[in-house]
Protein backbone atom coordinates (compact mmCIF):
# COMPACT_ATOMS: atom_id res chain seq x y z
CA UNK A 1 0.00 0.00 0.00
CA UNK A 2 1.16 3.33 -0.66
CA UNK A 3 2.31 6.31 1.48
CA UNK A 4 -0.97 8.15 -0.07
CA UNK A 5 -3.30 5.78 0.49
CA UNK A 6 -2.44 4.83 3.66
CA UNK A 7 -2.75 8.45 4.35
CA UNK A 8 -6.52 8.62 2.75
CA UNK A 9 -7.07 5.44 4.98
CA UNK A 10 -6.47 7.01 8.53
CA UNK A 11 -8.53 9.83 7.66
CA UNK A 12 -11.71 7.96 6.76
CA UNK A 13 -11.07 5.58 9.56
CA UNK A 14 -12.96 8.54 11.46
CA UNK A 15 -16.39 9.28 10.87
CA UNK A 16 -15.09 12.74 9.81
CA UNK A 17 -13.51 12.50 6.30
CA UNK A 18 -11.23 15.89 5.46
CA UNK A 19 -10.70 16.72 1.63
CA UNK A 20 -7.65 15.66 0.02
CA UNK A 21 -6.96 19.90 -0.03
CA UNK A 22 -6.98 19.65 3.85
CA UNK A 23 -4.77 16.68 4.57
CA UNK A 24 -2.28 17.79 1.97
CA UNK A 25 -1.82 21.33 3.77
CA UNK A 26 -1.60 19.77 7.12
CA UNK A 27 1.06 17.27 6.26
CA UNK A 28 2.86 20.32 4.56
CA UNK A 29 2.79 22.47 7.65
CA UNK A 30 3.95 19.62 9.78
CA UNK A 31 6.85 18.89 7.02
CA UNK A 32 8.12 22.39 6.93
CA UNK A 33 7.82 23.76 10.21
CA UNK A 34 10.50 20.45 11.21
CA UNK A 35 12.82 22.39 9.32
CA UNK A 36 12.32 25.39 11.25
CA UNK A 37 13.30 23.70 14.62
CA UNK A 38 14.95 20.51 13.74
CA UNK A 39 17.56 21.72 11.21
CA UNK A 40 18.23 25.22 13.17
CA UNK A 41 18.82 24.16 16.33
CA UNK A 42 21.94 22.09 15.65
CA UNK A 43 23.33 24.58 13.61
CA UNK A 44 23.56 26.97 15.96
CA UNK A 45 26.59 25.51 18.27
CA UNK A 46 28.53 25.00 14.99
CA UNK A 47 27.29 28.42 14.09
CA UNK A 48 28.80 30.21 17.38
CA UNK A 49 31.46 27.81 17.64
CA UNK A 50 33.21 29.41 14.32
CA UNK A 51 32.41 32.72 15.44
CA UNK A 52 35.14 32.02 18.52
CA UNK A 53 32.43 31.02 21.71
CA UNK A 54 32.73 28.97 24.17
CA UNK A 55 30.84 26.44 25.70
CA UNK A 56 28.78 28.07 28.29
CA UNK A 57 28.27 30.96 26.23
CA UNK A 58 26.99 28.75 23.34
CA UNK A 59 24.99 26.58 26.07
CA UNK A 60 23.46 29.86 27.12
CA UNK A 61 22.48 30.18 23.59
CA UNK A 62 20.82 26.83 23.29
CA UNK A 63 18.60 27.14 26.31
CA UNK A 64 17.27 30.64 24.69
CA UNK A 65 14.32 29.30 22.41
CA UNK A 66 13.91 26.66 25.15
CA UNK A 67 12.95 29.32 27.41
CA UNK A 68 10.72 31.41 25.50
CA UNK A 69 8.86 28.05 24.68
CA UNK A 70 8.78 27.60 28.51
CA UNK A 71 7.18 31.12 29.31
CA UNK A 72 4.82 31.21 26.88
CA UNK A 73 3.65 27.53 25.71
CA UNK A 74 0.79 26.85 28.61
CA UNK A 75 -0.75 30.32 27.43
CA UNK A 76 -0.46 29.67 23.89
CA UNK A 77 -2.04 25.66 24.41
CA UNK A 78 -4.69 28.15 26.18
CA UNK A 79 -5.19 30.71 23.80
CA UNK A 80 -5.81 28.45 21.02
CA UNK A 81 -8.11 26.67 23.09
CA UNK A 82 -10.05 29.40 22.48
CA UNK A 83 -9.26 31.59 19.90
CA UNK A 84 -10.36 29.55 16.98
CA UNK A 85 -8.30 30.69 14.12
CA UNK A 86 -5.40 28.11 13.85
CA UNK A 87 -4.46 28.73 10.30
CA UNK A 88 -3.85 32.73 11.18
CA UNK A 89 -1.98 31.89 14.58
CA UNK A 90 0.18 29.11 12.58
CA UNK A 91 0.62 31.53 9.37
CA UNK A 92 2.06 34.32 11.59
CA UNK A 93 4.35 32.26 13.92
CA UNK A 94 6.33 30.23 11.66
CA UNK A 95 7.72 33.24 9.34
CA UNK A 96 8.64 34.75 12.60
CA UNK A 97 10.38 31.83 13.39
CA UNK A 98 12.34 32.21 10.45
CA UNK A 99 13.11 35.84 10.56
CA UNK A 100 15.02 35.31 13.63
CA UNK A 101 17.37 32.60 12.52
CA UNK A 102 17.92 34.89 9.04
CA UNK A 103 19.04 37.89 11.45
CA UNK A 104 21.55 35.31 13.36
CA UNK A 105 23.76 35.68 9.95
CA UNK A 106 23.16 39.98 10.28
CA UNK A 107 24.74 39.96 13.28
CA UNK A 108 28.65 40.84 14.92
CA UNK A 109 30.46 37.47 16.60
CA UNK A 110 30.31 39.77 19.77
CA UNK A 111 26.89 40.24 20.03
CA UNK A 112 26.03 37.74 23.02
CA UNK A 113 23.04 40.62 24.62
CA UNK A 114 21.31 40.42 20.54
CA UNK A 115 21.98 36.50 19.69
CA UNK A 116 20.35 35.74 22.95
CA UNK A 117 17.39 37.87 22.39
CA UNK A 118 16.17 36.82 18.94
CA UNK A 119 17.02 33.17 19.44
CA UNK A 120 14.24 33.37 22.79
CA UNK A 121 11.93 35.72 20.61
CA UNK A 122 11.97 32.49 18.36
CA UNK A 123 11.17 30.65 21.16
CA UNK A 124 7.89 32.34 21.84
CA UNK A 125 6.98 32.18 18.59
CA UNK A 126 7.27 28.27 18.11
CA UNK A 127 4.98 27.81 21.63
CA UNK A 128 2.27 27.74 19.24
CA UNK A 129 3.74 25.12 17.05
CA UNK A 130 2.51 21.87 18.76
CA UNK A 131 -1.00 23.02 20.35
CA UNK A 132 -2.32 24.28 17.01
CA UNK A 133 -0.75 21.11 14.97
CA UNK A 134 -2.46 18.73 17.40
CA UNK A 135 -5.70 20.76 17.27
CA UNK A 136 -6.32 20.75 13.70
CA UNK A 137 -5.13 16.81 13.36
CA UNK A 138 -7.89 16.36 16.00
CA UNK A 139 -10.37 18.90 14.68
CA UNK A 140 -9.55 17.47 10.84
CA UNK A 141 -9.22 13.49 12.17
CA UNK A 142 -11.92 13.20 15.14
CA UNK A 143 -10.92 10.88 18.67
CA UNK A 144 -10.96 7.78 16.77
CA UNK A 145 -8.43 8.26 14.05
CA UNK A 146 -6.00 10.64 15.90
CA UNK A 147 -3.24 8.63 16.97
CA UNK A 148 -2.50 7.50 13.22
CA UNK A 149 -2.94 10.89 12.08
CA UNK A 150 -0.37 12.54 14.32
CA UNK A 151 1.98 9.29 13.17
CA UNK A 152 1.26 10.31 9.56
CA UNK A 153 2.17 13.72 10.29
CA UNK A 154 5.48 13.06 12.54
CA UNK A 155 6.55 11.27 9.69
CA UNK A 156 5.97 14.46 7.51
CA UNK A 157 7.42 15.93 9.94
CA UNK A 158 10.93 13.61 9.85
CA UNK A 159 10.60 13.74 6.35
CA UNK A 160 11.11 17.44 6.21
CA UNK A 161 14.28 17.13 8.36
CA UNK A 162 15.34 14.39 6.21
CA UNK A 163 15.32 17.31 3.35
CA UNK A 164 16.45 20.22 5.23
CA UNK A 165 19.61 18.07 6.14
CA UNK A 166 20.40 17.00 2.81
CA UNK A 167 19.85 20.98 1.17
CA UNK A 168 22.40 21.58 4.87
CA UNK A 169 24.54 19.13 3.39
CA UNK A 170 24.54 20.95 -0.01
CA UNK A 171 24.76 24.24 1.28
CA UNK A 172 27.58 23.71 4.43
CA UNK A 173 31.35 24.15 3.82
CA UNK A 174 33.46 26.22 5.89
CA UNK A 175 30.41 28.65 6.64
CA UNK A 176 26.92 27.42 7.77
CA UNK A 177 25.16 30.86 7.53
CA UNK A 178 23.53 29.68 4.37
CA UNK A 179 21.41 27.50 6.30
CA UNK A 180 20.05 29.91 8.34
CA UNK A 181 18.70 31.76 5.17
CA UNK A 182 17.15 28.35 4.24
CA UNK A 183 15.29 28.19 7.26
CA UNK A 184 13.89 31.98 6.25
CA UNK A 185 12.67 30.94 3.00
CA UNK A 186 11.18 27.71 4.34
CA UNK A 187 9.21 29.81 7.04
CA UNK A 188 7.29 31.24 4.11
CA UNK A 189 6.25 27.83 2.81
CA UNK A 190 5.33 26.33 6.49
CA UNK A 191 2.78 29.76 7.00
CA UNK A 192 1.07 29.83 3.45
CA UNK A 193 0.66 25.75 3.65
CA UNK A 194 -1.52 26.71 6.67
CA UNK A 195 -3.82 28.86 5.02
CA UNK A 196 -4.42 25.99 2.69
CA UNK A 197 -6.09 24.19 4.93
CA UNK A 198 -10.15 24.50 4.75
CA UNK A 199 -11.38 26.11 7.75
CA UNK A 200 -14.86 25.01 7.53
CA UNK A 201 -13.70 21.17 7.60
CA UNK A 202 -12.20 22.29 11.52
CA UNK A 203 -14.63 21.37 14.09
CA UNK A 204 -13.95 23.69 16.69
CA UNK A 205 -14.99 21.79 19.63
CA UNK A 206 -13.13 18.67 18.73
CA UNK A 207 -10.26 20.59 18.26
CA UNK A 208 -10.07 21.56 21.80
CA UNK A 209 -10.55 17.77 22.78
CA UNK A 210 -14.64 17.75 22.79
CA UNK A 211 -16.45 19.47 25.81
CA UNK A 212 -18.26 16.19 27.39
CA UNK A 213 -16.61 16.53 30.85
CA UNK A 214 -15.45 20.20 30.76
CA UNK A 215 -12.46 20.53 32.86
CA UNK A 216 -10.24 23.40 33.89
CA UNK A 217 -6.28 23.49 33.23
CA UNK A 218 -5.81 23.52 37.04
CA UNK A 219 -8.10 20.43 37.87
CA UNK A 220 -6.59 18.61 35.14
CA UNK A 221 -2.80 18.94 35.85
CA UNK A 222 -3.48 17.70 38.96
CA UNK A 223 -4.20 13.67 37.44
CA UNK A 224 -1.78 11.54 38.57
CA UNK A 225 -1.33 10.08 34.61
CA UNK A 226 -0.51 14.04 33.88
CA UNK A 227 1.93 14.54 36.84
CA UNK A 228 3.80 11.29 35.56
CA UNK A 229 3.80 11.96 31.97
CA UNK A 230 5.35 15.98 32.42
CA UNK A 231 8.23 14.44 35.01
CA UNK A 232 9.43 11.88 32.82
CA UNK A 233 8.69 13.45 29.50
CA UNK A 234 10.69 16.42 30.77
CA UNK A 235 13.58 14.39 32.24
CA UNK A 236 13.89 12.26 28.92
CA UNK A 237 13.72 15.76 27.25
CA UNK A 238 16.89 17.38 29.66
CA UNK A 239 19.12 14.21 28.10
CA UNK A 240 17.72 14.66 24.47
CA UNK A 241 17.64 18.15 23.93
CA UNK A 242 21.45 18.41 24.99
CA UNK A 243 22.60 15.55 23.76
CA UNK A 244 21.51 16.75 20.50
CA UNK A 245 23.81 20.14 20.03
CA UNK A 246 26.58 19.17 22.37
CA UNK A 247 27.22 15.81 19.97
CA UNK A 248 27.07 17.67 16.92
CA UNK A 249 29.74 20.24 18.91
CA UNK A 250 31.79 16.89 20.00
CA UNK A 251 31.89 15.92 16.40
CA UNK A 252 33.74 19.50 15.96
CA UNK A 253 36.16 18.38 18.63
CA UNK A 254 36.91 15.01 17.07
CA UNK A 255 38.18 16.73 14.37
CA UNK A 256 35.11 16.66 12.48
CA UNK A 257 33.60 18.72 9.46
CA UNK A 258 30.62 20.77 9.01
CA UNK A 259 29.43 18.17 6.43
CA UNK A 260 29.92 15.06 9.27
CA UNK A 261 26.99 17.47 11.26
CA UNK A 262 25.05 17.18 8.63
CA UNK A 263 25.67 13.86 8.17
CA UNK A 264 24.39 13.44 12.14
CA UNK A 265 21.31 15.07 11.81
CA UNK A 266 20.58 13.37 8.54
CA UNK A 267 20.97 10.13 10.70
CA UNK A 268 18.39 11.00 13.10
CA UNK A 269 15.65 12.20 10.69
CA UNK A 270 16.07 9.38 8.22
CA UNK A 271 15.62 6.79 10.95
CA UNK A 272 12.66 8.31 12.55
CA UNK A 273 10.62 8.54 9.55
CA UNK A 274 9.49 4.84 9.60
CA UNK A 275 9.53 4.85 12.88
CA UNK A 276 6.94 7.46 13.25
CA UNK A 277 5.18 5.84 10.65
CA UNK A 278 4.85 2.68 12.29
CA UNK A 279 4.36 4.19 15.56
CA UNK A 280 0.53 5.03 15.29
CA UNK A 281 -0.62 1.65 14.69
CA UNK A 282 1.82 0.17 16.90
CA UNK A 283 0.59 2.39 19.66
CA UNK A 284 -3.50 1.38 19.14
CA UNK A 285 -2.27 -2.23 18.92
CA UNK A 286 -0.31 -2.74 21.56
CA UNK A 287 -1.27 0.12 24.07
CA UNK A 288 0.15 3.68 24.82
CA UNK A 289 2.28 2.55 27.71
CA UNK A 290 4.65 -0.48 25.62
CA UNK A 291 5.62 1.46 22.95
CA UNK A 292 6.14 4.63 24.57
CA UNK A 293 8.03 2.54 27.41
CA UNK A 294 10.12 1.44 24.75
CA UNK A 295 11.59 4.96 23.52
CA UNK A 296 12.53 5.43 27.50
CA UNK A 297 14.61 2.19 27.61
CA UNK A 298 16.28 3.33 24.42
CA UNK A 299 17.41 6.71 24.85
CA UNK A 300 19.95 6.00 27.92
CA UNK A 301 21.93 3.45 25.53
CA UNK A 302 21.77 6.12 22.80
CA UNK A 303 23.46 8.76 25.56
CA UNK A 304 25.92 5.93 26.37
CA UNK A 305 27.65 5.66 22.90
CA UNK A 306 28.27 9.35 23.46
CA UNK A 307 30.41 9.13 26.54
CA UNK A 308 32.89 6.30 24.43
CA UNK A 309 32.67 8.02 20.87
CA UNK A 310 36.02 8.03 19.65
CA UNK A 311 35.09 9.49 16.17
CA UNK A 312 32.83 11.41 14.14
CA UNK A 313 31.39 8.33 12.51
CA UNK A 314 30.66 6.22 15.87
CA UNK A 315 28.51 9.36 17.02
CA UNK A 316 26.55 9.84 13.25
CA UNK A 317 25.77 5.94 13.62
CA UNK A 318 24.03 6.46 17.61
CA UNK A 319 21.26 8.96 15.77
CA UNK A 320 19.95 6.22 14.60
CA UNK A 321 19.21 4.89 18.26
CA UNK A 322 18.36 8.83 19.41
CA UNK A 323 16.10 8.70 15.50
CA UNK A 324 14.66 5.55 17.32
CA UNK A 325 13.49 6.89 20.71
CA UNK A 326 12.35 10.21 19.49
CA UNK A 327 10.07 8.78 16.24
CA UNK A 328 8.11 7.03 19.17
CA UNK A 329 8.38 10.14 21.77
CA UNK A 330 6.92 12.59 19.26
CA UNK A 331 3.40 10.03 18.46
CA UNK A 332 3.13 8.63 21.93
CA UNK A 333 3.14 12.20 24.36
CA UNK A 334 0.16 13.04 21.94
CA UNK A 335 -1.74 10.03 22.22
CA UNK A 336 -1.68 10.00 25.73
CA UNK A 337 -2.20 13.91 26.37
CA UNK A 338 -5.27 13.22 23.94
CA UNK A 339 -6.36 9.92 26.28
CA UNK A 340 -6.17 12.32 29.80
CA UNK A 341 -7.77 15.13 27.84
CA UNK A 342 -10.71 14.08 25.83
CA UNK A 343 -13.82 15.56 26.61
CA UNK A 344 -12.68 18.32 28.87
CA UNK A 345 -12.10 20.89 26.41
CA UNK A 346 -8.80 21.07 27.49
CA UNK A 347 -6.50 19.48 25.14
CA UNK A 348 -4.58 22.43 23.37
CA UNK A 349 -4.24 23.87 26.72
CA UNK A 350 -2.72 20.11 27.89
CA UNK A 351 -0.24 19.90 24.42
CA UNK A 352 1.26 23.29 25.34
CA UNK A 353 1.10 22.30 29.27
CA UNK A 354 3.32 19.19 28.23
CA UNK A 355 5.54 20.50 25.92
CA UNK A 356 6.15 24.18 28.20
CA UNK A 357 7.56 20.86 30.87
CA UNK A 358 9.79 19.39 27.09
CA UNK A 359 11.05 23.06 26.99
CA UNK A 360 11.89 23.26 30.64
CA UNK A 361 14.16 20.14 30.05
CA UNK A 362 15.02 21.59 26.62
CA UNK A 363 16.35 24.52 28.99
CA UNK A 364 18.23 23.06 31.40
CA UNK A 365 19.34 20.73 29.65
CA UNK A 366 21.76 22.31 27.12
CA UNK A 367 22.75 25.23 29.82
CA UNK A 368 23.52 22.39 32.34
CA UNK A 369 25.86 20.46 29.82
CA UNK A 370 27.45 23.55 28.37
CA UNK A 371 29.20 24.24 31.58
CA UNK A 372 29.74 20.77 32.70
CA UNK A 373 31.83 20.50 28.91
CA UNK A 374 33.60 23.29 29.45
CA UNK A 375 34.90 22.01 32.94
CA UNK A 376 35.40 18.43 32.75
CA UNK A 377 34.58 17.18 29.42
CA UNK A 378 32.42 15.79 26.57
CA UNK A 379 32.93 12.14 28.12
CA UNK A 380 31.36 13.42 32.20
CA UNK A 381 28.58 15.26 30.30
CA UNK A 382 27.24 12.71 28.48
CA UNK A 383 27.71 10.20 31.36
CA UNK A 384 25.31 12.40 33.71
CA UNK A 385 22.85 13.01 30.93
CA UNK A 386 22.85 8.76 30.56
CA UNK A 387 22.03 9.16 34.05
CA UNK A 388 18.78 11.59 33.49
CA UNK A 389 17.58 9.50 30.77
CA UNK A 390 17.93 6.24 33.13
CA UNK A 391 16.04 8.33 36.03
CA UNK A 392 13.10 9.36 33.16
CA UNK A 393 12.55 5.70 32.07
CA UNK A 394 12.34 4.53 35.54
CA UNK A 395 10.13 7.04 36.73
CA UNK A 396 7.80 6.09 33.26
CA UNK A 397 7.96 2.23 34.12
CA UNK A 398 7.03 2.33 37.87
CA UNK A 399 4.04 5.04 37.81
CA UNK A 400 2.68 5.55 34.51
CA UNK A 401 -0.47 3.43 33.46
CA UNK A 402 -2.03 2.52 30.21
CA UNK A 403 -4.32 5.28 29.30
CA UNK A 404 -5.85 4.08 25.56
CA UNK A 405 -8.16 1.45 24.94
CA UNK A 406 -6.15 -1.19 26.63
CA UNK A 407 -7.07 0.51 29.85
CA UNK A 408 -10.80 0.70 29.42
CA UNK A 409 -10.63 -3.19 28.13
CA UNK A 410 -9.18 -3.50 31.72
Amino acid sequence: MTIGRVVCHSFKVSKRVASHRSRFSLHAVNFFLAQLTGLGLPYISAFLFDRGWRGGAIGIAESMPALGVLLFQTQAGWLVDRWRRPRLALALSAPMVGLCYALLTCLPAGAYVATYGILFASGLAQSFFAPLLCGLALGLAGHENLTRTIGWNETHNHLGEVCSAVFALLLVGSDVSPVFHLIGIIALFAGGSALLIRPDEIDPDLQTGGTERRLSLDQLLRDRRVIVLILSTTLFQFAIAAAVPFAALQIRALHGTNRDVAFYILVGAVTMVPVAAAAGGLIDRLGRRLVFALAFVIAPFTLLVCVFAQSPTQLILAQGFRGIAQGIFGVAIVAVSHDVARGTGCFQALTGASRAALAAGALAGPLATGFVIQRAGFSVAFLLLTLVATAAAGAFLVWMPETGALAEEA
